[in-house]
């Protein structure tokens, strides 16, 4: 695992929690019924604590859904990097009256399929696509915010990371919500000043230097879960940082990661 970044930008890495019951059963499980991880997601997280503890990283704080699974994952990384600070900073996503079901079972009462209405709620009580993003947005710039120039951990559900894509790339919503993300993967985010815009101000782009990075889960074997649902759109590899993606003022711009 080898990471990069411009001087003085601030760094997400937005982390998947490891392995849990919901992932294992394929259903929808929030903060009420999250029991955390089981033993495969532990060693998926310890490892991936060994391979971070190997990078010059200074880490402000680590960040976490406030769900048991992302909870656990943070509270294992905080160990691995030398006791960092720990906060439940994100909310997970309200999945209501589908909490507890399955995932491909619910998603297959929706004809056309949800990802093509993205303001259509789950299910009653649930959150949107549309509403997902709009929080997603406001929690990510409140803690970039918080710490300009550093490095945060942010330990966060696959929604949060597709989410991002949709915020920072302009990836449709109607894809972004089947941006494919593996348990304990990372995916890397480096703000940066933008061009200046017609009155003069700057913006922040952000820069995406690698996503669903799994090189430290190399040798673990992949744990039996569910079938994945949805169509699998990533624009960059699954199992390798290869690419860097730049976001800015309403435009991407794909390009080779040079060594």
């Amino acid at each position: 695992m080898t990471s990069s970044a411009p001087a003085l930008g601030t760094r997400m890495l937005l982390i998947r929690p490891g392995h849990s019951l919901a992932d294992a059963r394929n259903e929808f499980m929030g903060s009420r019924r999250c029991r955390g991880l089981d033993r495969t997601g532990h060693d998926q997280v310890r490892l991936l604590g060994r391979a971070l503890a190997q990078l010059p990283l200074q880490v402000a704080r680590i960040y976490h859904t406030d769900v048991a699974r992302a909870e656990d994952t943070a509270n294992l990384l905080a160990v691995a990097l030398g006791g960092a600070a720990v906060e439940a900073a994100l909310e997970c996503r309200a999945y209501g009256a589908a909490e507890g079901k399955l995932v491909d079972e619910v998603l297959a009462t929706f004809d056309p399929p949800l990802e093509l209405s993205p303001d259509t709620p789950l299910a009653e009580g649930a959150e949107s696509w549309t509403e997902v993003v709009d929080r997603t947005r406001r929690e990510l710039e409140q803690l970039s915010d918080r710490h300009p120039g550093q490095t945060l951990l942010i330990v966060c559900d696959k929604d949060t990371i597709a989410a991002s894509f949709q915020l920072y790339l302009d990836v449709p919503p109607t894809r972004s919500q089947n941006v494919h993300t593996d348990n304990s993967a990372i995916t890397e985010w480096i703000s940066a000043p933008a061009a200046d815009s017609e009155d003069g101000a700057l913006q922040r782009r952000w820069i995406l230097t690698r996503h669903n990075d799994r090189t430290h889960l190399a040798h673990l074997a992949t744990p039996a879960s569910g079938p994945r649902s949805g169509r699998n759109f990533s624009p960059v590899p699954h199992d390798s940082s290869t690419a860097s993606i730049t976001a800015s003022a309403g435009a991407s711009a794909f390009s080779p990661k040079t060594p």
